[in-house]
């Protein structure tokens, strides 16, 4: 789920700009979504930056990962 919110972060949020005036409603958009996709680290953290949910998709990613670690400490337990 996590590997998700971050790459499909640039799909989202120019989804998100296209009702603005932006994203998908200016000039075709492939070529940068495709670019965006690939360095998604840097984009979704850059985009969500300017979108304005930078805490959000910090908030999720922080939650995701406790949630993580927290389900392998009782797998271990288990064993």
């Amino acid at each position: 789920m996590l590997l998700g919110v971050w790459v499909l972060g640039p799909l989202f949020m120019t989804i998100n700009a296209s009702f603005s005036g932006g994203g998908f409603s200016r000039e075709p958009q492939l070529i940068f979504l495709i670019v965006a996709t690939i360095l998604f680290p840097i984009t979704t953290f850059m985009m969500s930056t300017y979108d304005g949910s930078l805490g959000a998709v910090s908030l999720a990613t922080v939650i995701m990962v406790l949630v993580g670690v927290r389900r392998v400490r009782r797998i271990r337990e288990r064993a």
